[in-house]
C-alpha cells in the first residue's frame, strides 16, 4: 500500500510532464504548418505572377521570354489533337502563322507540390491565324509548370473545348 502511495504521485506527476510536452509538440507542429500554408500561397503568387507574364509575352510577341518560359521537354496538345513541341510553338509564333490578340483566363486553380505546380482553368483567346482573325471557342486547360534553376518552366500545356450548351 506503501508503494502504491509514492507510486501514485510519481504517475501523475510524469502524465503530467508528457501532457505538457504533447502540447507544445502540438503547438510547434501548428507553426510549422501555418509557416508551410504560407509558403505554398507564397508559391501560388509565384506561379500567377508568371502566368500574367506569359500572357504579356504572347500579346506582344516577346519570343525571348516565351524561349525561356518554355522547357526543353514542352509539349501542348491542342483542342484538335494535334500537339506541338517547343520549337514548333515558337516557330508558329516567329512565322506569324498565329498571332494573339487577347487572352481572357478565368477559374484559374494552382495546386503546389514542391517544385511542380499543376494549373487548371479556363480561357478565351482572340487570335490571328493564317491571315484571319478570329475568336477561339473558350477551352479549359491544364498546365504543369515545375521549378529548374530557380526559375518556372513551362513542360506541357493540354487544352480542350468548352462544348456550348443547349
Amino acid at each position: 500500500m506503501r508503494r502504491l502511495y509514492l507510486t501514485l504521485p510519481l504517475a501523475l506527476i510524469l502524465c503530467f510532464m508528457v501532457s505538457c510536452q504533447d502540447k507544445a509538440a502540438m503547438a510547434e507542429l501548428e507553426e510549422m504548418k501555418s509557416q508551410s500554408e504560407d509558403a505554398v500561397e507564397q508559391t501560388k503568387q509565384e506561379v500567377e505572377k508568371v502566368l500574367r507574364q506569359n500572357e504579356v509575352a504572347l500579346l506582344n510577341s516577346d519570343m525571348e521570354w516565351l524561349e525561356n518560359f518554355l522547357d526543353d521537354k514542352y509539349i501542348l496538345t491542342i483542342p484538335t489533337g494535334k500537339r506541338y513541341t517547343k520549337s514548333e510553338r515558337i516557330a508558329r509564333l516567329k512565322s506569324g502563322e498565329l498571332d494573339y490578340f487577347d487572352i481572357k483566363r478565368t477559374d484559374t486553380e494552382i495546386r503546389i507540390s514542391g517544385d511542380t505546380a499543376v494549373v487548371t482553368g479556363q480561357v478565351k483567346v482572340r487570335i490571328k491565324s493564317q491571315g484571319r482573325e478570329m475568336d477561339l471557342l473558350p477551352t479549359r486547360f491544364t498546365s504543369v509548370l515545375i521549378k529548374r534553376d530557380g526559375r518556372w518552366k513551362n513542360l506541357a500545356r493540354h487544352a480542350s473545348e468548352i462544348q456550348q450548351q443547349q
